[in-house]
């Protein structure tokens, strides 16, 4: 199997291979997505390719900060598909939908990962959702971060989903008031209590559409201000909440 070249898919995200030698894998991605967190750049990726299996890492920094991705895939059918579910985390000084790839030379079907969790929304309503979306539009992290303070034993990490330490600040060094958004969150739901639907979610919200239901249903509302100028969104990858009646 020869790994070198382009790979693209049907959106224009372009992973390109410089290197395969001694199942070591070099190069470089670009995502066509402008709502991804490594919009507008081009990432070095490294992995290590057995057979007809791949795996790929790569980083950046992207608005909500330092950032990696991980892919698994397995050459078949003349396409590069994705084998399990990849992982894009915010770089911590002590070391989460995602856009996931079916790559080929040419165009080929790409899909998005879907994450859900149990959240405490009238709780949400009634403690955090007017100060959250105050400090976003503001700019303005330290709202949140007194938020934070005063409710850290509550307080989990947004990515691994455990208790943060006292020295938070040091440990994750949030970079926006996105980043604290995403953080101070955390009091209403588990992170490590996953229940959305992975990959499967555009044929569900398809079949929805199809029986003449809101696509809304699935996925829920954008938390945005009165003017929708501002929106919750600290991965760039779209974030929804239940859709209130």
């Amino acid at each position: 199997m020869h790994w070198i070249g382009k790979w693209r898919n049907q959106y224009g995200s372009v992973l390109e291979i410089s290197a395969d030698s001694e199942h070591r894998i070099v190069g470089r991605f670009t995502t066509a997505l402008a709502d991804s967190g490594f919009a507008g750049q081009e990432i070095p990726i490294i992995g290590f390719h057995q057979g007809d299996c791949i795996g790929l890492s790569g980083g950046g920094r992207g608005p909500a900060g330092d950032m990696l991705v991980t892919y698994t895939g397995l050459f078949r059918d003349g396409k590069l598909e994705k084998t399990a579910r990849p992982r894009r985390r915010r770089c911590y000084p002590s070391s989460k939908p995602a856009e996931t790839h079916l790559f080929r030379p040419g165009a080929v079907a790409m899909s998005m990962s879907q994450k859900a969790f149990v959240f405490d929304h009238a709780r949400f309503e009634r403690e955090l959702r007017e100060r959250l979306l105050a400090a976003l539009a503001a700019d303005d992290a330290r709202p949140l971060e007194a938020f934070i303070n005063a409710n850290q034993e509550a307080i989990k990490d947004a990515y691994e989903g455990e208790a943060v330490r006292p020295d938070w600040r040091n440990q994750f060094r949030p970079a926006d008031a996105q980043a604290y958004a995403d953080f101070a969150l955390t009091k209403y739901y588990e992170p490590s209590d996953d229940l959305g639907l992975d990959t499967d979610w555009p044929e569900a919200n398809a079949a929805l559409e199809q029986a003449g239901l809101q696509g809304a249903l699935l996925l829920g509302s954008a938390l945005a201000t009165s003017d929708g100028a501002v929106t919750f969104d600290p991965g760039r990858q779209g974030s929804y909440f239940p859709v209130r009646s």
